[in-house]
């Protein structure tokens, strides 16, 4: 991704968990765009996941961490 024309106009999207959240922040991306990997079923969150998920963010490097607080 890092070769990617406006890549801070990108949303990355798939396959985002709270395993490789902080991986997916660092690539530089606009947004990312997070949904089945922290779902307990269809359609409904985990609050867990979702909690590892933005943990995970906030542990990123402060420069790529936006508006995270």
């Amino acid at each position: 991704l890092k070769h990617t024309p406006y890549l801070d106009k990108i949303f990355l999207a798939g396959g985002l968990k709270p395993e490789n959240a902080k991986d997916a922040l660092n690539e530089g991306t606009y947004a990312l765009d997070v949904n089945s990997q922290i779902e307990e079923g269809p359609g409904v969150k985990c609050s867990i996941k979702m909690n590892e998920f933005f943990k995970n963010l906030k542990a990123a490097t402060p420069s790529r961490r936006g508006g995270l607080t």
